[in-house]
């Protein structure tokens, strides 16, 4: 018998998806909708899938479980052992050369080869979109995990149907009513302006994609049939092949993965697009097919396993490395795509096309594999170094522990300090009077009034000026007034010396009478407590993890609060970068307030792309203002936490609080503002 020619325009969808999943983690400025094709990957899988299973006998007649159980195994081997050395590799990297990661990361391992990385990353309440101080190398394996649930639960519902012996037109209606239950479960799930991570990783939210697949597959002979004599089908062919061809290229490139319309619509239409796109390429549209068989788009499909496989862990471990790049970013990703393209063609040559033949590894067949290698004297030599290779994988699995990462330790370390719970003051009358403030706070919100006031301290410059011109006392006044700003600049340098000592006086004196208000994400939570140590009349909100998607809502409730100064300084972005609409958003809630953004050092790959984003916000509106901490903090890897290069350490703390005081003073020219 003949064997089918292969269809390469399959393997070319395959192979712009991957790039399309590559270049939204390196480049999400740019391909901001590259997620989406992870919707393709899963229509795919459901659409050969059915014309797997569909080949089973299983009737009431005849239930052909051995064939069931061969598929099932073969399918599993396929995920399972490239996935086991690709996880492998990695332990044994880190065993080598960074055993500290081992020890936070045992439910990543065990999650991933598991196959239940998804529903863990659910349970831990983990993010797909927010970089937080380390990113997990396996935070991708949750798609490993939704296809083989995927896989099972069709398998369960395409064996009842196949039993029931109904007709492919049926079965196509049956699975389009679930995979409308499951997009009405995303529906249900989805909270605007919160992190969407759960419905994107939820097998009750992402099923509907596989299952458009299995659709796809029971409606072509349908449609066939029923188009068979129509004269104008090719034209009817070409219009669905056109269609699907354009929002397939070009809904990444507008998509956003924050905004509420990506999960009420954006999602399911790009299934349903990818469900069209394969029933052009089955009909043969010569245009659509043209397109997907253009090199090299076919030969990465082939390998877009191996490529999902190792993508994730190349990035982050390369971006660990941003900071000596910096001026160089183009050495960057060249060195993350040579990397990247190495190991995934040893992963696809070795393992996943089995020229590998090591026993136990490369399949569940290990009679068949211990024979083949037994027989094959060329690779007699592999043995000892496989064993050393499973003897050192190992010692890493048993090693893996879930401590807490020394990174996070720090910053939480860090926020003690800055933000002392009651039981940790030691003296019992400060715990006292910390006490007192605490309710009165609590009680201005609940009557919505003004309690406490704060102290206003003097502005050297006009009250002396005011002093000058009076016609007797003049020295008496002056002298008072030198003493005062004298008490504010003690309290300053009292407070925090380390701050102090970078700070000028007159630029004291200046922050201790200006009122901002510090508002962003736990940089701020982190930081802003230093910056209040020079700000005397100033206040801050801070909040980890938070997103520009949210951060209006919050800035809205914050500002009816009548907390918000006139002055805003925001640090926004490192979690999960900025977008076009997100700013126009924020910017409105804030009002008339001078808004300065404050630019990112942080070592996340979308650093330059929310650098971007401040700086076009800034040419275009008169009350946003750029802060460059990039440029001062560049050249100082001391500012950020070793390891993680995101949050600032204590000494960064105050390096940004004292950047920020005499940026604000020069851009006032040292007079406060009304």
């Amino acid at each position: 018998m003949s064997k089918k020619k292969r269809i390469l325009s399959y393997d070319g969808i395959k192979g712009i998806s991957i790039i399309a999943i590559i270049l939204y983690h390196l480049f999400p400025s740019y391909l901001p909708g590259g997620f989406l094709t992870v919707n393709t990957f899963l229509a795919l899988g459901g659409y050969f899938f059915t014309y797997k299973v569909e080949q089973i006998e299983f009737n009431s007649a005849k239930r052909d479980w051995s064939s069931i159980w061969h598929y099932f195994k073969n399918t599993l081997s396929r995920i399972f052992f490239p996935l086991l050395w690709m996880m492998g590799s990695v332990v044994i990297g880190l065993l080598l050369f960074d055993r500290t990661q081992l020890l936070s990361i045992r439910d990543d391992l065990f999650s991933g080869l598991f196959l239940y990385n998804n529903l863990y990353q659910i349970s831990a309440d983990k993010s797909y979109f927010v970089r937080m101080t380390e990113a997990s190398l396996f935070t991708h394996l949750w798609y490993n995990s939704l296809y083989i649930q995927s896989f099972v639960l069709a398998m369960v519902g395409v064996f009842i149907t196949k039993f029931l012996n109904l007709k492919g037109a049926v079965k196509a209606i049956i699975w389009s009513l679930i995979a409308g239950v499951s997009h009405f479960a995303l529906l249900w799930l989805y909270v605007p302006g919160q992190d969407p991570s759960r419905v994107y990783y939820g097998i009750d939210t992402r099923f509907s994609s596989f299952v458009l697949g299995i659709m796809t597959a029971y409606m072509i002979p349908v449609l066939l049939n029923l188009f068979y004599r129509v004269k104008a089908k090719k034209v009817l062919y070409y219009i669905i092949g056109i269609i699907s061809f354009i929002g397939f290229m070009g809904m990444p490139f507008f998509v956003k993965d924050q905004q509420p319309e990506t999960y009420y619509f954006f999602m399911p239409l790009y299934s349903v697009l990818s469900m069209l796109l394969i029933f052009s390429i089955t009909v043969g549209v010569p245009l659509v097919r043209k397109v997907f068989e253009i090199q090299p788009l076919p030969w990465i499909g082939r390998r877009s396993y191996s490529y999902y496989l190792w993508y994730y862990p190349v990035i982050v471990l390369w971006f660990k490395l941003q900071r000596q790049f910096d001026g160089r970013m183009y050495w960057l990703y060249l060195s993350i795509a040579i990397s990247l393209a190495l190991v995934s063609e040893l992963t696809y040559q070795l393992i996943e096309r089995q020229r590998l033949i090591l026993p136990f590894t490369t399949s569940f067949n290990w009679k068949e594999d211990w024979r083949e290698f037994q027989l094959n004297n060329r690779n007699l030599w592999l043995a000892p170094v496989g064993l050393v290779l499973f003897v050192i994988m190992g010692a890493g699995w048993v090693m893996a522990r879930n401590d807490k990462p020394l990174t996070q330790f720090q910053l939480e370390y860090q926020l003690k300090q800055v933000q002392p719970s009651l039981f940790e003051i030691a003296d019992k009358d400060e715990r006292a009077i910390n006490k007192v403030k605490t309710r009165v706070e609590q009680l201005e919100k609940e009557l919505d009034t003004v309690l406490i006031s704060k102290i206003e301290t003097e502005n050297f410059f006009d009250i002396a000026k005011k002093a000058l011109v009076q016609t007797s006392g003049v020295g008496e006044e002056v002298t008072q007034i030198t003493n005062d700003n004298a008490d504010v600049i003690n309290e300053i340098n009292a407070l925090d010396p380390e701050l102090a000592a970078l700070v000028p006086d007159e630029v004291k004196l200046f922050a201790s009478k200006i009122r901002v208000s510090f508002f962003g994400d736990s940089l701020i939570l982190l930081s802003a407590p230093n910056a209040l140590n020079v700000f005397l009349n100033s206040n801050d909100l801070g909040i980890q993890s938070l997103q520009i998607w949210k951060a209006v809502g919050v800035l809205t409730d914050w500002i009816s609060s009548g907390e918000v100064n006139d002055i805003l300084v925001i640090n926004l972005g490192t979690n999960a970068g900025l977008d076009d609409q997100g700013m126009e958003d924020f910017i409105a809630a804030a009002g008339d307030r001078q808004l300065f953004f404050v630019n990112s050092d942080s070592a996340v790959e979308h650093r330059d792309s929310v650098n971007q984003i401040i700086k076009k916000f800034a040419e275009k509106y008169d009350n946003v203002h750029e802060l460059d901490w990039y440029s001062y903090a560049k050249d100082h890897p001391e500012f950020y936490w070793e390891g993680e290069g995101v949050h600032h350490t204590p000494e960064g703390a105050d390096e940004f609080a004292a950047f920020t005081a005499k940026e604000l003073y020069r851009f006032y020219n040292g007079q406060v503002p009304e």
